[in-house]
């Protein structure tokens, strides 16, 4: 991988495919720090890069699959639409202040465990669900004449 002056990886004027054919890179590791558009932004430019590499018209837009569609699995889960989302751990915060040698700040987020990852998953992929199970209650609304 052949890396800028920047310390990022290089890329050529597409903004994702590197020097070596049918790599691409993207995200932080290209640009730096950026918002989350413009990660989903370069994502499918490199999409449409990757789909004309394979030999496709570079056309991204069109489902490839169908949706399965809500299934039961919700309901094997008690109280599932109450379930709070899983607390991601952090390091104190007096840990935040203390920069390494190379002066930069640790991460503050430490990620899930297995554990949890499988718990707020469950819960998360899960939570459309909650108008199939039990529809939404309207309150009733006084009629204006």
């Amino acid at each position: 991988m052949q890396i800028g002056s920047t310390g990022l990886i290089a890329v050529d004027e597409s903004g994702v495919t590197t020097h070596m054919p049918g790599v691409y890179a993207g995200g932080d590791a290209v640009s730096g720090p950026s918002t989350v558009i413009e990660s989903i932004a370069m994502g499918k430019k490199a999409a449409v890069s990757i789909d004309k590499y394979l030999g496709g018209d570079g056309d991204i837009r069109g489902n490839l699959i169908e949706s399965a569609g809500p299934g039961l699995r919700a309901e094997s889960i008690d109280g599932f639409a109450d379930l709070n989302r899983v607390r991601m751990p952090c390091i104190s915060v007096e840990q935040r202040t203390i920069p390494s040698p190379d002066g930069s700040f640790p991460e503050i987020e430490l990620g899930f465990n297995g554990a949890m990852a499988t718990e707020e998953a469950n819960r998360c992929l899960q939570c459309q669900l909650r108008f199939s199970i039990s529809p939404v209650v309207s309150l009733p609304t006084k009629k204006v004449r």
